[in-house]
């Protein structure tokens, strides 16, 4: 009897070492959405930046900036490509992926090897602009696509109030 007991409890701490190590649909929800709203940080701060220098002449700064913006862009790419992702997790991953590229590709466009001319700028600021748009609906099936995992994953999103 103590050989069963104490098989029956190496199978035990076997299957729940098996199941600590697979991702819960929550918690991959949740890591997922922390990178995007700290990725929407950057970007809005990196908007506000650029928004700054629509009058101003000293364009040749901003590609620094947008190199390190850039940099932990790729960085945010990074954690959601690292992340475990539950069965049926994949499409949600893929399109949050998506949403990160639209702004790094929109950040591109201000790079320049030499200082940016008036009609680069401005083109860089009209596709930045026209890339808002992308990130709209990508954001929207983002929430779509959530929804749906919730609901083959079994579990509910509760508002969280923001802080103001």
């Amino acid at each position: 009897m103590k050989k069963i007991i104490g098989i029956l409890s190496i199978v035990l701490i076997f299957v729940s070492l098996i199941s600590c190590n697979k991702p819960t649909p929550s918690k991959f929800n949740d890591e997922l959405m922390s990178i995007l709203n700290s990725a929407d940080s950057e970007y809005n701060s990196f908007y506000s930046h650029i928004e700054q220098f629509s009058n101003n002449d000293k364009k040749s700064s901003i590609s620094q900036k947008i190199k390190v913006g850039i940099e932990q862009m790729e960085k945010k790419k990074e954690k959601i490509n690292g992340l475990k992702v539950p069965k049926g997790g994949e499409e949600l991953k893929n399109t949050c992926l998506d949403y990160v590229n639209i702004m790094i590709n929109s950040m591109k466009e201000f790079i320049s090897e030499k200082e940016l001319s008036k009609s680069q700028y401005d083109r860089a600021v009209k596709n930045m602009e026209n890339n808002e748009e992308k990130l709209n609906n990508v954001n929207e099936k983002i929430i779509d696509e959530q929804e749906n995992f919730a609901e083959k994953k079994g579990f509910e999103f509760k508002e969280i109030p923001q802080k103001k």
